[in-house]
């Protein structure tokens, strides 16, 4: 079982909104929601881009 951390930014180029994408692997499965959040603003704190969204992807893998 593997997580990542998806963080949505928006910034402005040539007077129009834009969004764009942060991609963090290896976070632990059993990371709680408040500790993903509190990471994901001490990353985008790091940036001049606005914070709008944060996603959480777990991925399990099936086998037989």
């Amino acid at each position: 079982m593997s997580g990542k951390l998806q963080l949505v930014v928006s910034y402005e180029d040539g007077g129009k909104q834009k969004n764009r994408s942060l991609s963090f692997s290896g976070v632990k499965a059993d990371a709680e929601p408040a500790g993903l959040w509190s990471a994901a603003n001490a990353l985008a704190g790091l940036q001049k881009d606005h914070l709008d969204k944060v996603k959480e992807t777990v991925q399990y893998e099936i086998v037989e």
